[in-house]
C-alpha cells in the first residue's frame, strides 16, 4: 500500500510534465505549462437576422449591466490603472484622472467604475464587442489591441508616452475584472433559456 501510494505521489506529476534524459543519464523534469483559464463559449443569440450592430450592442450592454463595483475593487482596477508608469516614469493618472484623451485612469475606485459604467466610450477603451465568429456567436473580451496602440505609440497615439501593453499591473487588473464579469454574466445575469 505504501509502494503504491510513494509511485502514484512519484509517477503523477510525471504525466502532466515533460521529461528529458541528460547526457549523463539523469532525468530532468519541466513542470507543464500554465494554461489560461478556458471560459465558456458563449451560447449562439436566438435570433438568427441580428445584425452585427444588434449584436455587437447586445453583448456590450450585457456586459455593463453585469459589471460590480465589488469584482472592480477584487480586481484592483483602479490603483492598478491609475498608478502605471510610462517608460518615462508618468503615472497614467497624470492625464487622465479626469478622463482626458478618452480615458479615465483614477485611484477613486467608485468615480472610475461609474464612468466606465455610464459611458460606452470609455467601455471600449478596456473590453470590446468580438464578431469573428458572426453575430450569433457575439462575445466580449479584452481590448488589447486599444493597449498595444497607445502603449506602443502606434497613430493616432505618437506622442503618448510608452509602455509595455500586454505585460503590466493595468491589463492584469483588466483581465481579472473581466473574468470576475463574464463569470458573474453566466451565473447570475445570463437570460433565461427560450
Amino acid at each position: 500500500m505504501q509502494a503504491s501510494r510513494f509511485l502514484s505521489r512519484l509517477l503523477l506529476p510525471l504525466v502532466f510534465a515533460s521529461c528529458t534524459t541528460t547526457d549523463d543519464g539523469t532525468i530532468e523534469v519541466e513542470p507543464p505549462p500554465e494554461e489560461e483559464p478556458q471560459l465558456p463559449e458563449p451560447m449562439p443569440h436566438p435570433d438568427p437576422n441580428e445584425t452585427p450592430a444588434q449584436a455587437a450592442q447586445r453583448v456590450m450592454g450585457q456586459f455593463k449591466d453585469c459589471m460590480s463595483f465589488a469584482d472592480f475593487q477584487t480586481a484592483n482596477m483602479a490603483n492598478a490603472w491609475a498608478s502605471l508608469a510610462a517608460t518615462n516614469n508618468q503615472q497614467c493618472r497624470s492625464c487622465h484622472v479626469t478622463g482626458g484623451n478618452g480615458f479615465i485612469a483614477t485611484d477613486q475606485a467608485q468615480l472610475m467604475f461609474e464612468t466606465i459604467k455610464a459611458n460606452q466610450y470609455y467601455l471600449l477603451q478596456f473590453v470590446v464587442a468580438d464578431l469573428t465568429a458572426g453575430p450569433t456567436y457575439a462575445k466580449v473580451i479584452v481590448n488589447r489591441e486599444s493597449f498595444r496602440g497607445v502603449g506602443l505609440g502606434k497613430v493616432p497615439h505618437a506622442e503618448h508616452p510608452r509602455f509595455n501593453p500586454d505585460a503590466n499591473a493595468g491589463m492584469t487588473a483588466l483581465q481579472r475584472f473581466y473574468d470576475l464579469t463574464v463569470a458573474r454574466i453566466a451565473a447570475e445575469c445570463s437570460p433565461a433559456p427560450q
